[in-house]
Parts: structure tokens; sequence; C-alpha cells
């Protein structure tokens, strides 16, 4: 799961909860005009591919960011619309 922390360096923001839904865990996100809920739920089992995709404007400075904060980044190797992805 994403931790916080990643979540800032992406330039998230976490989105203050009211007190009747902090007890159920999980927590909302912004960054301009996106939304991301990061749920919880302990029964939960993933798909072994599921995950969440994001794209950025520019990968270069995404990387940079990633790896100034210590944040290792693994390129995939196949292409993605021509682009590569991580």
């Amino acid at each position: 799961m994403l931790e916080i922390s990643t979540l800032t360096v992406l330039g998230f923001e976490e989105i203050p909860q009211r007190d009747e839904l902090v007890k159920r865990g999980g927590a909302w996100f912004r960054s301009g005009d996106v939304t991301l809920h990061v749920g919880v739920d302990e029964t939960f089992t993933p798909a072994t591919k599921a995950h969440p995709a994001l794209r950025c404007v520019d990968y270069r400075v995404l990387l940079d960011r990633l790896s100034r904060s210590g944040i290792v980044a693994t390129p995939d190797p196949l292409l993605f619309d021509g682009h590569p992805h991580y």
C-alpha cells in the first residue's frame, strides 16, 4: 500500500475527513484535479497484477523528485503508448 509520505512526494495532499469517516479507516488525497481514495479492508486480497495507474506531464521531473526522496522507481521494460513507464 502507498504510504502517505509517498503520496506527498507525488504531489498529493491529504483531505481531512469528517469524524464519522475517520473511524472507518482509509484516506482521501488531492493533487490538482485528481482525487484519490485509499481504503482499508483487513480481509482484502489483492489481485496479483491489479494496481492504480497515474499519468504525469513530465516523467523526468517525477523520477528526479522520487530519487531525491529516496524512492527507487523501477522501469517496466515494455513501452506504453511508445513511452517508458514505471
